[in-house]
């Protein structure tokens, strides 16, 4: 192992080690909020979750050795959408027009 966090999963037509989706969405969220001029001038808060559209869950990926993961960026599994819907909620109140994502798009790395 590299230190990366990884799990085995079923994708591409046989099982693979990938990385854990909550640690990879909340190392995007760090390079965004480490590396984005807009995201740090702007004062953008970068909030991560997973969603898992075609997910069941069999525990594997919520273990209790991925759970300070998983706190940081809380996985959605395809039973999930009214919890995502929720999450979501919290911390996008109305609409921008997509200006912030615009603003993340053209912001100097």
């Amino acid at each position: 192992m590299d230190g990366i966090i990884r799990v085995k999963t079923y994708t591409g037509g046989s099982l693979r080690e990938v990385v854990h989706p909550s640690y990879q969405a909340l190392t995007y969220a760090m390079f965004l909020s480490d590396y984005n001029e807009s995201v740090q001038n702007s004062n953008i808060n970068i909030i991560s979750c997973v969603y898992l559209h075609n997910y069941d869950n069999d525990h594997t990926i919520t273990s209790d050795q991925y759970k300070n993961y998983v706190k940081k960026a809380p996985i959605f599994l395809k039973k999930d959408v009214k919890k995502l819907r929720n999450f979501i909620k919290q911390f996008i109140k109305y609409g921008d027009q997509k200006e912030i994502l615009y603003e993340i798009e053209h912001g100097k790395n």
